[in-house]
């Protein structure tokens, strides 16, 4: 029972000085990020630079907020513009789509006219040379069986 207690106890030590040491290498390496990150700050808030770098993209962005107030407020003053030169072509559009419409009409009605024109003779010259043939096809038929 003794050997098993010595066991126990030298395992147990194994383990709590592994923890230990684990807890002061996650101490150190976290020590060692802050004092970096802190440096870093405090480089960044005494920096010459970085303080212009700052004031020129502040002055950058002032600048660009202007132009866009510029150019939203020269869209919003070509806005009616825009409008009378959509509502013109919208009525020229409507326009010309009337004339081609009319065009369409009258050339459709002239061409039934003209069908109507040359179909009727036809219809009657066809009608005609159907009697003919219904007159002379009978006797022919009727002399060749003579």
């Amino acid at each position: 029972m003794e050997t098993q207690l010595v066991i126990f106890l030298a395992f147990t030590s194994v383990t709590v000085v592994t923890n230990t040491l684990l807890i002061v290498f996650a101490y150190r390496a976290f020590a060692n990020v802050t004092t970096k990150v802190t440096e870093a700050v405090r480089e960044f808030e005494t920096s010459y630079t970085t303080k212009s770098w700052i004031g020129s993209l502040v002055s950058a962005s002032e600048s660009a907020l202007e132009l866009s107030d510029v150019a939203k407020d020269k869209v919003q003053a070509f806005d009616p513009v825009l409008e009378r030169t959509q509502d013109r072509y919208g009525y020229l559009l409507a326009k010309t789509d009337k004339k081609l419409q009319d065009f369409s009409d009258e050339l459709t009605k002239n061409s039934e006219r003209l069908r109507d024109s040359v179909e009727t003779p036809a219809r009657h010259m066809a009608t005609f040379a159907a009697g003919l043939r219904a007159v002379f096809g009978t006797r022919q038929n009727g002399e060749d069986e003579n």
